[in-house]
């Protein structure tokens, strides 16, 4: 009986090792945006009135917005390089701005470590008689 039972184990296993494997369906889930990485954790305020957001990093991308003087945006990264743009050497930085993401040129920036800092400079800008800066 021992026999019987360790043949009909043996078979089993044989016959389940060659059996077809079920097919993979390729199933397509959409997803949601993935949100941008926070990696400057910097703030800025803006120099100027009349800066452009832009939709990507060039001179001739698309405005997204009009930023004015002493707005403050959130730094979310940089670009791998300097760009020589309006006679100016600097950075691009991908901000946010009211919920808007996009890129800015750096030099039309000024640079914080927390928000505080910009919030305070921000309000110098504001309660000062100094607003006629405008970029054309």
């Amino acid at each position: 009986m021992k026999k019987f039972l360790i043949i009909c184990f043996l078979f089993s296993l044989i016959i389940s090792c060659t059996k077809k494997e079920k097919e993979v369906k390729n199933i397509n889930i959409p997803l949601p945006a993935t949100v941008h990485p926070r990696n400057l954790n910097l703030w800025a305020v803006s120099r100027y009135t009349n800066i452009k957001l832009r939709a990507n990093p060039e001179e001739n991308a698309e405005v997204l917005k009009y930023i004015t003087q002493g707005s403050i945006l959130e730094l979310i990264k940089q670009s791998n390089s300097t760009f020589l743009f309006d006679g100016k050497n600097d950075y691009w930085y991908y901000v946010r701005y009211n919920g808007l993401y996009g890129w800015i040129f750096g030099s039309y920036i000024d640079i914080y470590i927390t928000k505080n800092e910009a919030e305070k400079k921000c309000e110098e800008i504001l309660f000062s008689d100094d607003l006629e800066n405008t970029i054309e």
